[in-house]
Order: structure tokens, then C-alpha cells, then sequence
């Protein structure tokens, strides 16, 4: 995990993402089971509590999937707007 975590948010970040990372943890651990108990109250089933679970952690990789596909892009933007400039003050010159 510290190594995923890294990747995907550098080192100078790391820091403040394994304290965002802990804090999650915590806020599921304290509100999960009332859910889970809040829905089998309303369904008479965990089945659904397990499939809330399963979507949650689908949502979760989709976006861990998706941030270094919008970082390329970011990256390309950012690097067209470096040459443009760099081509405006070379013409002004």
C-alpha cells in the first residue's frame, strides 16, 4: 500500500494522504456497522450491506484507475501551454 500511495501521489504528498487514508479507514469503521445494521433492518437481509460494500470498493479502484489517465492529460496540457508561451515570447522578441 505505501507503495501504490506513493505512486500515485508523490512523496512530498505522502504524508497528507496516508492521514486522508486513516481518517477514512476511521469514519467507515465507526459508521459501517451501524449501516449495515440500519439495512438489515430495512431489508431483513446483510446481503445488501455486503453488495454497498463491494460497490463502494468498485467506485474506489475506478477512480485510483482514473487518476493517472487525467494526470497524462493534465500533464499534455500543461506542456502545450509551456511551448505556446514559449513560442509568444520568442515572436515578441
Amino acid at each position: 500500500m505505501p507503495v501504490v500511495t506513493e505512486d500515485l501521489v508523490g512523496l512530498n504528498n505522502l504524508a497528507n494522504a496516508y492521514g486522508i487514508i486513516i481518517s477514512a479507514n476511521g469514519i467507515s469503521a465507526l459508521l459501517g456497522l451501524p449501516f449495515a445494521g440500519w439495512i438489515y433492518d430495512a431489508t431483513g437481509k446483510y446481503d445488501y450491506s455486503f453488495y454497498f460494500c463491494g460497490l463502494s470498493y468498485v467506485i474506489g479502484i475506478g477512480f485510483l484507475l482514473l487518476k493517472p489517465c487525467l494526470q497524462k492529460q493534465n500533464d499534455t496540457e500543461n506542456k502545450s501551454k509551456q511551448a505556446t508561451e514559449a513560442l509568444h515570447v520568442h515572436h515578441d522578441e
